[in-house]
């Protein structure tokens, strides 16, 4: 199975194509994210000589009262350029966390930040995370061990959800500015 992999692998090197594994393809979501994450951190380091993408230039510009084309305005101009690029500085870091979260598990994540300090307490108190309740025809049945979940933690966690979500979509958003 191995050698039919490596062949695989190795035409489809000679196309020029890229080759994901099946291992990587199961997980896709977070392969993806661990490339994009390397392409952001590198594009955010590197020295760019471009400015941000119009349409952050563009409400900047709006901000100092002038046009994108507005020559007679140097200073607002230089301003609205200057804060345009910190916000897209802001931007790309808002996506290299999102990515960094995808691509490490959503480390961050309230609910597993939660589950594992209490998981640590039933760790250090010697009791199980789960126990048997009964056995029948479909199966052994278990319960956890674990207190019910408060409500500010499934808040924090709906918050930082819509925080992936609205980072992906500033990524879709700006796609086509990664460049310079």
């Amino acid at each position: 199975m191995k050698k039919k992999a490596f062949a695989r692998k190795r035409q489809y090197r000679k196309m020029g194509k890229p080759f994901v594994t099946e291992y990587q393809a199961f997980d896709l979501f977070s392969t993806q994210a661990e490339y994009i994450l390397a392409g952001l951190h590198t594009f955010y380091s590197m020295k760019r000589w471009g400015t941000s993408p119009n349409d952050i230039l563009e409400k900047a510009c709006a901000r100092h009262g002038i046009r994108m084309d507005d020559a007679e305005h140097k200073e607002a101009m230089e301003a609205a350029s200057a804060e345009a690029c910190d916000e897209w500085d802001a931007d790309l870091r808002e996506m290299i966390y999102i990515f960094d979260q995808i691509a490490n598990n959503f480390p961050d994540s309230p609910l597993f930040l939660w589950t594992s300090e209490e998981s640590d307490k039933l760790d250090e108190q010697g009791v199980p995370h789960f126990r048997f309740i009964e056995k029948d025809a479909a199966g052994s049945v278990y319960e956890s061990n674990l207190p019910e979940t408060p409500d500010s933690v499934w808040e924090a966690e709906e918050a930082y959800q819509k925080r992936i979500q609205d980072g992906l979509h500033l990524y879709a958003e700006h796609f086509l500015a990664l460049w310079d």
